[in-house]
């Protein structure tokens, strides 16, 4: 049991704590614009692994039939693809979708903590480069999935469609990252 005197003692350290918890969760916050601002970008942060995840399923289905199969030497011509040996094929859609996990684990990592400010010329330019690669990879496998019918034109679409999520989560990204919040009013504590 605790004394009257330790529960007084105890109530300031809780309240300081909870004070600072609120205080730094406002924080983060105020970095991106406020409430809204910081909802819609996490939303996008959501939208953009989720099509992060929708082209890893598709791209794996994708280079499995590849892998199992080959492409035979008219696909080859029709896509303007050298003849390229059997699993060469998606390495830049491969590194396309690797470079996409690493900067949205930058993002993530960002929007979680207090380096909004000071990282947003890093962001915008990883989010910028990340969002071109992940077009010219749904532009890949939209002309590709022409080619195809059955389980190969599904899988490329789903990967195609994957990637147009991405890409458009990214520039959504960079829109809300890259908006400078108004500076806070005369006697605000920052």
């Amino acid at each position: 049991m605790s004394t009257p005197a330790q529960e007084t003692f105890q109530q300031p350290q809780a309240q300081k704590a909870a004070g600072a918890a609120r205080s730094a969760f406002r924080t983060i916050i105020d970095q991106v614009g406020g409430v809204t601002n910081y909802a819609l970008s996490v939303l996008w942060l959501f939208l953009a692994w989720a099509g992060w995840a929708i082209a890893l399923g598709g791209l794996a289905a994708t280079q499995h039939i590849e892998n199992k199969q080959g492409l035979s030497y008219d696909w080859t011509i029709n896509a303007n693809y050298p003849k390229l040996q059997s699993g060469r094929v998606y390495r830049f859609d491969w590194f396309t979708w690797s470079f996409q996990l690493v900067v949205l684990a930058i993002v993530s990592v960002a929007l979680l903590s207090i380096v909004i400010r000071q990282s947003r010329a890093m962001l915008m330019g990883y989010l910028a480069v990340a969002s071109v690669l992940q077009i010219l990879s749904a532009d890949r496998f939209y002309n590709v999935s022409h080619f195809f019918k059955g389980k190969y034109y599904s899988r490329t679409r789903c990967t195609f469609a994957g990637y147009v999520i991405a890409a458009t989560a990214d520039l959504a990204l960079i829109y809300m990252l890259g908006l400078e919040p108004y500076p806070p009013p005369p006697g605000y504590a920052v």
